[in-house]
């Protein structure tokens, strides 16, 4: 150990001489943790050349020197104790040194005859003063030139860790983590959710920004409210139970139910219920957040069908044709037939496989088009016309020809179709041939289900007729093949017949037809001539939607063309198209209302609590506080032992203020609970220990 001399003044002002009961030197020191007390410590010691008194045989069993600090900021008085004892730990007094109250306004000038350790082997963080052997103007001099006074307050502190600064920040810390959360989830609002991980992720972090968001506002409440608490105590008595009650109000719910507390700190109680509630917050704001289906609207490049028209390969010819023995085209395939007639009674396009669930797209690709005119005209265009005119249709005197076609073998044409309807006198007759055309189709797809919209397709307005003829498969130009035997199974198998009224009034005709499952014999024109049960109120207005024959024929011929788009046979070409993809997507969903309506009502209440704890914080004149060194000051009191000894403590009545000296002198005033003729009211700033 070291210790440092700073020189003698013997005989200087202000000493104080006073004689110590043995030679021994005497080493106090003070405890930062427990500043109201002065330790020191008797051991033999010696002096050097130097004339240090270095310190010998340190022994902890000599006596203690214990004395509080008095009003004027250093020790008034040394009380001499015996060593603890082991069995009781407690100090006795043995003899008192008292040190005259004229040096209290010393404060900055030293005493003289001074001497400082400079550490301890224990304590090397406390303030070390000596006292001096006798004989030598021995005098005593702390090491601190101010001692603060205590109360059931911290110990001086720093401004920016004052209970004021902290409890701020805490609000402050609380505001910034409302309105963090409210940012994290304003930026997911309308987000896909990417991933589950992503979901978690989402929640963890409002989960965990409402948590700081409760916390930091109750921490600021609950100081608020150990502020507002002093001062409750201070104003008026209370029992023991109470005071268990009002200490314990901010952890207990059991203590609502205290009446004379509510009574007496109605304060205490609001803020204890702001306590209390606001957790709840963390509970409501999280969930502000939810995931929701919607429709996600984006472009994606889409594999979808086109009709195989070309004869690409020898194979493709087995598709579209029924070939006999030698080679020659003897009709549609099965695969064709089977299209054909079920798009025609069917009356609408077969669906496809959709590309995607949603999606829509346009498509454009060339096709055969039939496109039906009025007969007269197509004669004074073209008098071939006219001689296949008369050579296929045949005029009975007996019997109405409602509807004849031919292919007219002897010509060898596979392009061309006649309708006489109501007879020829007084009927309507169409001329239809088969044209090269655009198909320009937008398909859409609502689950799964197709809806096709297209106008009809273009056909250029100087192109003519197809010429289609041959026997042999190698007579066909590419697509001549597929389009030829197309009309064959539309025409031949479904189209043509020969229907005529009897003379009962009976429809009479080619039974093997299938015009009447057809859209056609739905059309106005048909049921005029007849009033057979057969088409008669049998027909919908749906099923010939284009009101007339010629052009009920002509869309049957477009349903079929596209049709082939969904066969595996026919559209097993692919093409890429830019499809407009509706997806069922998880998106987030952010009610900031209802985040905000939570928040601010706990905002608005942290607000007011810690508006009541800086009022309270002035009030007192100090930090107040709820500590164990706090409740441990606060109760130094003979009458407080006394009492706890009795029955009846709970019901004694106590309060919280200046506490004063006993009757025979002992002792100093300071601040304690105590009984209530036995304190003294005090005012701000006066509570001292």
């Amino acid at each position: 150990m070291t210790t440092h001399t700073r020189g003698r003044q013997h005989g200087t002002e202000g000493t104080t001489q006073w004689q110590l009961p043995n030679d021994f030197y005497t080493v106090g020191w003070i405890y930062p943790s427990f500043h109201e007390y002065v330790a020191a410590q008797t051991f033999v010691g010696d002096r050097n050349e130097g004339s240090e008194y270095v310190p010998e045989n340190y022994n902890r069993a000599e006596p203690l020197l214990y004395s509080p600090y008095g009003t004027g900021n250093v020790p008034q008085s040394f009380q001499l104790c015996s060593p603890l004892s082991e069995s009781t730990n407690t100090l006795s007094p043995r003899d008192k040194f008292e040190i005259p109250g004229a040096q209290t306004s010393y404060l900055e000038n030293p005493l003289a005859e001074s001497s400082l350790l400079g550490s301890h082997r224990d304590d090397s963080t406390s303030a070390h003063f000596m006292l001096r052997r006798p004989g030598d103007a021995l005098a005593f001099q702390t090491s601190i030139s101010t001692v603060p006074m205590l109360s059931p307050q911290n110990s001086k502190t720093n401004l920016l860790c004052s209970p004021p600064a902290i409890i701020l920040l805490f609000f402050v810390i609380g505001v910034g983590s409302a309105v963090g959360h409210h940012l994290c989830y304003r930026s997911l609002n309308g987000r896909e959710v990417s991933s589950e991980q992503e979901q978690q992720w989402a929640i963890r972090i409002g989960t965990g920004l409402a948590f700081s968001a409760k916390v930091a506002l109750v921490s600021s409440i609950v100081l608020a409210y150990t502020q507002r608490l002093w001062v409750t105590v201070r104003k008026r008595s209370w029992t023991l139970q109470n005071l268990d009650d009002a200490f314990s109000l901010p952890t207990s719910p059991l203590s609502f139910f205290s009446v004379p507390l509510l009574r007496k700190g109605k304060v205490l109680y609001l803020l204890a219920i702001c306590i209390w509630t606001i957790p709840f917050v963390a509970l409501v704001t999280p969930a502000t957040l939810s995931v929701r289906a919607g429709v996600l609207s984006t472009t994606e490049p889409a594999s979808v069908p086109i009709p195989l028209w070309l004869n690409e390969t020898t194979n493709d010819t087995s598709y579209w044709a029924h070939w006999g023995g030698a080679g020659y085209q003897a009709g549609p395939s099965v695969s064709l037939s089977h299209l054909v007639f079920t798009a025609a009674t069917s009356m609408s396009i077969i669906p496809s496989t959709a590309p995607f669930l949603n999606a829509s797209f346009t498509l454009e690709f060339p096709g055969p088009s039939l496109r039906c005119t009025n007969v007269s005209t197509v004669i004074a265009a073209n008098a071939t016309m006219g001689r296949l005119w008369n050579r296929t249709m045949y005029e009975n005197t007996h019997h109405t020809i409602i509807y004849k076609a031919n292919t007219t073998e002897r010509e060898g044409l596979y392009n061309h179709i006649f309708i006489s309807v109501g007879g020829f006198d007084r009927g309507s007759h169409y001329s239809c041939s088969l044209y090269n055309a655009t198909y320009k189709v937008r398909f859409t797809f609502r689950d799964g289900v197709q809806s096709t919209i297209f106008d009809r397709p273009t056909i250029p307005p100087s192109a003519a007729p197809l010429q289609i003829k041959g026997f042999y498969w190698t007579d066909f130009a590419p697509s001549e093949l597929a389009y030829m035997s197309m009309f064959q199974a539309v025409t031949r198998r479904l189209l043509v017949a020969r229907l005529s009224i009897g003379s009962t009034g009976i429809l009479n005709g080619d039974d093997t037809s299938g015009i009447l499952l057809t859209s056609v014999a739905a059309c106005d024109e048909f049921p005029s001539i007849s009033s057979d049960a057969l088409l008669v109120n049998q027909t919908e207005p749906w099923m010939c939607p284009s009101g007339s024959v010629a052009r009920a024929v002509e869309d049957l011929w477009h349903n079929v063309t596209l049709s082939t788009l969904s066969s595996r046979v026919f559209g097993r070409k692919r093409t890429s198209v830019q499809a407009e993809v509706e997806m069922t997507r998880n998106f987030y969903s952010y009610e900031a209302v209802l985040l905000w309506q939570a928040y601010s009502v706990a905002i608005v209440a942290a607000l007011v609590c810690v508006v009541v704890g800086m009022h309270s914080y002035v009030a007192n004149g100090y930090s107040a506080s709820n500590s164990f060194s706090t409740i441990l000051l606060a109760t130094r009191n003979p009458d407080l032992d006394c009492l706890l000894s009795g029955k009846d403590a709970a019901r004694a009545r106590l309060r919280y203020g200046v506490v004063a000296k006993s009757a025979d002198g002992e002792g100093l005033d300071h601040a304690a609970f105590g009984l209530v003729q036995t304190v003294e009211p005090s005012g701000r700033g006066d509570i001292k220990s």
